[in-house]
């Protein structure tokens, strides 16, 4: 399923490039001569997907250089970060705030406890809309937030569904922070039903899937979820899986699969992931998809082959204001800065502590 080759990419620093290079590379930490070794001798690993034909890259000391990460744990950052999120919110100045400034679709606006649907002005498709959070706060989400959204999110799919039975497939796509490419800062997340196949990147997880199936007689994603575990990289949530991606689109990637994406344990996984990305490790920015299987002609969630799925990133650090692509994201492979096994210890704790409340609510 994956090749991995790893090799020494080396070089020669002269005695007047030495003290910039070791300023450039100051965030190492170690002894300076183990500095200068490190950075004429560097370990470059590439992982590459068999099946999906991903590769990633990574280089210890590449991920060092300055503004690579979130680098959220900073508690000037945190600061700074939450100024920006709270600033402009309220109904005089936020329209997501105000629902009011907002359209709505054919068949009207669905509400949950913490979200309402609206309507996108600007559509990609015929059925593409908004599911946007009360709280102005991207990062003010928890768990009943996040089981919420998707709650709504499944009402307003299969309401689409019933209007136009031809339209199957649910995807949902979300930025946070205009580091993300978010238009807003309010939290929101853009519905799209679409007819004929997923978006670009699920339909090929999907197609591959599928000829995995044929080829080796077993399922795909039983498979990458059997490679995760057995490298310590994967978590379960109750019917859930929830794994560091091995060969990430970028950094920090969290993967999500589940069966059933009205099964509370999905809902549960996402926040999981999610709130594990901005809690302990500090991510501020990101990007997110998630998908569910295609809805039948009763309206249900064709279950079976076709898995829920969450594919999370970070996308660096919110005040940073450099691009975080590049042609070798657009064009090549992806360049990954941060280490995959770096937040299974972090999963792992909040696996615990969910299961421990799991468990006290239900003596209660």
């Amino acid at each position: 399923m994956y090749t991995i080759r790893t090799d020494c990419a080396r070089l020669s620093i002269l005695p007047e490039f030495r003290a910039k290079a070791e300023e450039m590379f100051s965030a190492y930490g170690g002894p300076r001569e183990h500095l200068l070794r490190a950075i004429e001798n560097q370990q470059v690993v590439e992982v590459h997907n068999l099946v999906t034909g991903e590769t990633a890259l990574f280089n210890n000391i590449r991920r060092l250089r300055p503004g690579s990460g979130s680098g959220g744990s900073n508690a000037k950052e945190r600061s700074a970060v939450s100024k920006l999120y709270t600033e402009g919110s309220g109904a005089d100045l936020c329209d997501f705030c105000s629902k009011q400034r907002t359209a709505q679709d054919i068949f009207g606006r669905i509400t949950g406890t913490h979200s309402y649907t609206a309507s996108n002005v600007a559509k990609l498709s015929k059925w593409h809309s908004l599911i946007i959070t009360n709280l102005h706060d991207p990062l003010a989400l928890d768990a009943d937030i996040i089981a919420d959204v998707i709650a709504v999110s499944h009402r307003w799919f299969k309401r689409a569904h019933r209007e136009d039975p031809l339209y199957v497939y649910p995807n949902i796509i979300c930025d946070v922070g205009k580091r993300a490419s978010a238009s807003q800062v309010h939290f929101h997340a853009q519905m799209v039903l679409t007819r004929d196949r997923y978006f670009a990147g699920i339909d090929l997880l999907q197609r591959v899937a599928v000829e995995y199936l044929e080829r080796h007689g077993t399922s795909y994603w039983d498979e990458l979820v059997r490679v995760h575990h057995m490298l310590g990289l994967a978590v379960r949530v109750g019917n859930c899986a929830v794994f560091s991606n091995l060969c990430p689109r970028k950094e920090r990637e969290l993967f999500v699969l589940g069966k059933d994406p009205e099964d509370p344990s999905f809902a549960r996984a996402v926040a999981l992931a999610l709130l594990t990305l901005r809690d302990a490790v500090g991510v501020h920015s990101f990007s997110f998809i998630l998908s569910y299987p295609p809805l039948d002609r009763s309206n249900n969630y064709n279950l079976g082959r076709i898995p829920a799925i969450l594919r999370v990133i970070d996308r660096g650090s919110a005040l940073d204001q450099r691009s975080d692509t590049g042609a070798l994201e657009y064009f090549g492979s992806t360049y990954i800065a941060a280490d995959p096994y770096a937040i299974i210890p972090h999963l792992i704790a909040a696996v615990n502590r969910s299961n421990a409340n799991l468990e006290s609510n239900r003596t209660v």
